[in-house]
């Protein structure tokens, strides 16, 4: 993980986002943006059939 697919998460519906990992949650920490308390990384977050939508902001360093 590099902590460059870094979102804020607005919604996810439809199921509950996953668990955030112990590495992911130490590369929350090393993000050019900061951190709040719905960041995720992208790459962790998965949509599956269960999960009607995702919607999420870019922070501005990621644009």
């Amino acid at each position: 993980m590099c902590a460059t697919c870094h979102v804020y998460v607005d919604r996810y519906a439809g199921a509950d986002p996953p668990e955030v990992g112990e590495d992911e949650d130490e590369m929350l920490d090393c993000t050019s943006e900061d951190r709040l308390p719905n960041s995720r990384l992208g790459c962790q977050l998965f949509a599956g059939p269960e999960v009607a939508r995702i919607e999420v902001t870019l922070p501005e360093s990621q644009i």
